[in-house]
């Protein structure tokens, strides 16, 4: 009994003599200023100028930079690291609404004045209506890893609404390392980022290893074997993310709200070759042996597909097997087409019932049309068919296997769980020529820009005056 209270105490005061030793280290490198944070802009080049990098969520802008985004179009940053809209702040004490997102919200191409949440600013301010409004999107972030963001960067803002729009991040693009092991041990991590002493460390660590590659690169990910690859975030990591982000929220005090973007071929026909049906129909691919390599093209169209390539030993034979069954997102028929686009009116100016009864027809016209039924099941939940809506929705995505279509799905799904309101741009994109409303395959142009801050203005407005 006394050697093991001598262990016991001989471990104690090991741990207390360890404890203090590295606190008399803590202070001195404070003492001697090592390892402060550096702040300065990253100057290493055009492209990464106006970003700084952060020891926790990486690259974040710069406060307070101003100047040609990647040498493209002009961006100001505010003093708090987000977008500026260039709207003149509201008085003191004025509902707060935050935007979080990717290269969607930010307003990826578009000048200051032509972002969606500029021209929102403008219209509200117009109307008498003061809201402070935060852009806090970000190009390339994952609701996954936007979730720290959130919770470090805007949350403390204290916002009163929440318009989430995380969208094809997390879907389609490969990577070396899935954002859920990108972010992992968060909290040690932060824990030791205040440590002087582990910057010190972690910078000679640094300084010894070559410089580490984005895991989402292609060099990154192309030397590793297929079944390694990964997506940013699987299916359930996104539906997981935004049940996190909408509980924070509400634990502030705050109101969720679903942002829900399209892709130009999903509601256009530009870009087709993002959808796998179309592209495996319009120049299929010859049947290949059993022991021949995976070619690029075929990590291409599995990549936009639902497909999980690590479910199976033969990646390449599954979608053999699998592709011919799939549908278009965008139908084909000028006719189906049509009723979609009189659905799509009747659905935006509130007309639910009539909205449904044009959705029901151009089912009936082509039955296997995944817009059609995805159409559908959105007229319907706000028609208060909820229970017929999902299963709608649900058989959109089977029939298309298309990996846009399918986490923009898991949206409603967790919108439905959670009771959080959605402004699914999918119908309001179809109101218009919806190719013009594009810069690329997946960036709204202005006018897209002006379309979104219009479907937007109603719904935030309201928020206020309940």
């Amino acid at each position: 009994m006394r050697l093991r209270t001598r262990r016991l105490l001989a471990i104690a005061l090991g741990v207390g003599a360890a404890v203090l030793l590295l606190c008399v280290a803590e202070f001195s490198v404070r003492a001697l200023g090592l390892g402060e944070p550096d702040v300065g802009e990253n100057t290493t080049g055009a492209e990464s100028s106006g970003f700084v990098m952060d020891p926790l969520l990486g690259a974040r802008p710069q406060p307070g930079w101003s100047g040609l985004w990647y040498g493209k179009f002009p961006v100001i940053i505010d003093d708090d690291g987000f977008r500026s809209h260039g709207v003149p702040p509201p008085p003191v004490g004025a509902p707060r609404v935050a935007f979080i997102g990717d290269s969607c919200t930010f307003g990826w191409g578009m000048d200051t004045e032509d972002t969606f949440v500029a021209r929102l600013a403008t219209t509200l301010a117009a109307r008498g209506l003061h809201y402070e409004l935060v852009n806090a999107g970000f190009p390339g972030d994952s609701a996954v890893g936007g979730r720290y963001v959130f919770t470090e960067r805007v949350l403390p803002k204290n916002p009163d609404l929440v318009v989430v729009g995380f969208s094809a991040n997390n879907a389609f693009r490969y990577t070396a390392m899935r954002e859920s092991r990108v972010y992992r041990n968060f909290t040690m991590r932060k824990w030791f980022s205040r440590s002087r002493l582990a910057a010190v460390a972690a910078a000679a660590v640094a300084g010894d290893a070559p410089p580490a590659l984005h895991p989402r690169t292609a060099v990154a990910y192309k030397h590793l074997p297929y079944a390694q690859w990964d997506r940013v975030a699987s299916a359930d990591e996104f539906e997981a993310a935004l049940r996190d982000i909408v509980r924070r929220t509400r634990s502030s005090g705050a109101e969720a709200l679903f942002l829900l973007f399209p892709r130009a071929s999903e509601v256009s026909t530009a870009y087709l070759n993002e959808d796998a049906a179309v592209a495996t129909r319009s120049d299929p691919h010859p049947s290949r042996a059993s022991d021949e390599s995976i070619t690029e093209r075929e990590i291409m169209l599995i990549g936009f597909s639902c497909l999980d390539h690590r479910a199976t030993d033969d990646p390449a034979g599954l979608f053999e097997d699998r592709y011919r069954y799939w549908q278009p997102v965008f139908p084909t028929a000028t006719n189906v087409r049509a009723k979609l686009s009189v659905g799509a009116e009747a659905y935006v100016n509130g007309d639910y019932a009539r909205a449904v009864a044009r959705f029901e027809r151009a089912v009936e016209l082509d039955p296997k049309s995944p817009l059609a039924l995805y159409d559908l099941g959105v007229a319907k939940i706000a028609n208060g068919q909820t229970t017929e809506g999902l299963a709608s929705l649900e058989s959109a995505e089977t029939l298309a296997c298309n990996v846009f279509l399918q986490y923009q799905v898991r949206i409603w799904r967790v919108a439905l769980e959670l009771d959080v309101e959605v402004v699914d741009l999918m119908l309001h994109f179809q109101t218009r020529d919806a190719s013009s409303l594009f810069i690329d395959a997946a960036h709204p142009s202005a006018e897209g820009h002006a379309l979104i801050s219009d479907a937007l203005l109603p719904t935030v407005a309201a928020h206020f005056d309940r």
